[in-house]
């Protein structure tokens, strides 16, 4: 039995991906490149990197009902199902639904670097 689940993965900049990783936690370490902490929204699990604060902003949420004062959210993100470390796979419909606010809610940015970091779009 495969202890493979579906997440949506998105980089600062970049296009959103579908993507079948381990449902391990080194796995989720590993793509965010740090320790992680997780935001509840809706029904889905949002995954960050705890120390993000000096990470590039990534997608905006109206986080208002979450008391989460800090709306954007920066650095890469795994969207996945599930809560207190038990992650499951999406499901079709919230891999369709997230995937569309993403799209929506991402920053945009020029493609090339300024000092290290993507040009935000004027």
């Amino acid at each position: 039995m495969s202890n493979e689940i579906v997440i949506i993965y998105k980089e600062v900049g970049k296009k959103l991906e579908l993507r079948k990783i381990q449902n391990e936690l080194s796995a989720f370490q590993n793509l965010l490149g740090g320790e992680l902490d997780y935001i509840q929204y809706r029904d889905i699990t949002i995954i960050v990197r705890k120390d993000r604060k000096n990470l590039q902003p990534n997608i905006y949420l109206n986080t208002a009902m979450l008391n989460i004062q800090k709306r954007n959210i920066r650095g890469k993100v795994i969207v996945t199902c599930g809560k207190n470390g038990e992650f499951k796979s999406l499901s079709k419909e919230q891999a369709i639904q997230y995937q569309i606010l993403l799209n929506e809610e991402s920053f945009k940015y020029e493609r090339g670097e300024q000092n290290g970091r993507n040009k935000p779009l004027n």
